[in-house]
């Protein structure tokens, strides 16, 4: 059985998140994987042929691309849908085959990954909150105040730095963490939206596959945008 991983502090709100059920009926909007390509390169300029399939499509697309006599590492395409909350007056970017459940321990969205193989027990996930604000907290004092209230086991600053997201000021936390004797990375990305509402985005993952999702993680953050202000 599949068990989540959410151990998180939601740092302005004062409180520690708990698992997200494990139940998949309880995630909304199921969404297709993000299609594979399979490329044989020759050793000389050649011409190859691409296949992509769909889990959700019975459809098989070919074309044809010359590939220079090199060794490559093809990276896949992320695809990625809108998920919107008019309520919040938001809307950001999620890669498409990633899963959500909504309104869930007082967040406005939760966003887990895929299951990565019968031995992944855990799931990845970033958590986006929201909550009003008077003044936008300096960066220096944030740092103090971060190391009085974080009640963590083994809790360690990373760092903290100022960040602009679509016009928007905000903070960049990274820290990490034990729980029941694995480690943690996590990153909390907090942004000061221009109709006094402090979003929050906290990404929490293993510390031996953080980096596997940070990219997608930091997409979907630059993706984030204000509806109404």
């Amino acid at each position: 059985m599949r068990l989540p991983l959410i151990v998180l502090v939601i740092l302005i709100c004062g409180c520690i998140s708990t698992p997200v059920p494990n139940d998949k009926s309880a995630l909304e909007n199921p969404v297709s994987t993000v299609p594979t390509t399979t490329i044989a390169v020759a050793t000389t300029s050649t011409s190859v042929t691409v296949s992509t399939s769909s889990t959700t499509t019975s459809t098989m697309a070919s074309t044809t691309i010359t590939i220079a006599p090199t060794t490559t590492t093809l990276t896949p395409q992320v695809t990625y849908l809108v998920y919107g909350s008019p309520a919040y007056s938001m809307r950001m970017k999620y890669p498409a085959d990633w899963a959500y459940v909504e309104q869930y321990e007082d967040t406005i969205v939760t966003f887990v990954t895929p299951q990565d193989g019968e031995e992944d027990i855990f799931q990845e996930n970033v958590m986006v909150l929201a909550s009003s604000y008077e003044t936008v907290e300096p960066v220096d004092s944030l740092k103090k105040s971060l190391l009085e209230i974080i009640e963590l086991t083994d809790y360690k600053q990373i760092e903290v730095a100022e960040i602009i997201v679509n016009g928007n000021t905000g903070f960049k936390h990274v820290y990490t963490y034990k729980v029941k004797g694995y480690s943690i990375s996590s990153v909390q990305y907090g942004i000061y939206g221009k109709n006094k509402m402090l979003y929050q985005f906290i990404y929490s993952a293993r510390s031996g596959v953080y980096n596997k999702y940070l990219p997608k993680v930091e997409e979907m953050v630059r993706s984030f945008e204000v509806t109404n202000t």
